[in-house]
């Protein structure tokens, strides 16, 4: 029943994250809402890295490098398929992680980098919501 639970979670995310990530273009990728701000293109490229090296943390071996966490906007993020891809492959390794885990395997702790020890549930769900937490919005 938990997996059942969780596929569900993420195909609402999913659902729910499309209708602003899917307005992210090569056009748009550079748009800041200020001189201050990180763009819409690296921030698009920040969840894409973002879930891939969370998932790291609950044993998903990831090519991905970081290169957005703790970072200014330095121009990586114009590369919007660049970025596409890794949320898709982020999206893959949510969906595995959660078929091939164990429910016992949710009250596992994590220890993580930057949120200290957690429950492998806590850190499922934080993935789940990573496009909606940091999810761009602009018109």
């Amino acid at each position: 029943m938990q997996k059942e639970i969780l596929l569900e979670i993420l195909k609402q995310n999913q659902f729910t994250s499309h209708f602003s990530l899917d307005r992210v273009s090569e056009e748009n990728a550079s748009l800041r809402l200020n001189g201050k701000t990180a763009s819409i293109g690296f921030i698009y490229r920040h969840i894409g890295e973002t879930m891939n090296l969370f998932a790291a943390l609950l044993g998903f071996p990831t090519d991905v490098k970081n290169t957005m966490i703790g970072q200014t906007d330095t121009g990586l993020g114009v590369d919007v398929e660049f970025s596409r891809q890794l949320i898709s492959k982020g999206i893959r390794v949510l969906k595995d992680l959660v078929e091939n885990s164990a429910d016992e395997d949710s009250l596992k702790p994590v220890d993580t980098f930057f949120l200290a020890r957690l429950h492998e549930s806590d850190c499922l769900f934080t993935l789940f919501f990573i496009p909606r937490i940091m999810q761009v919005r602009y018109r």
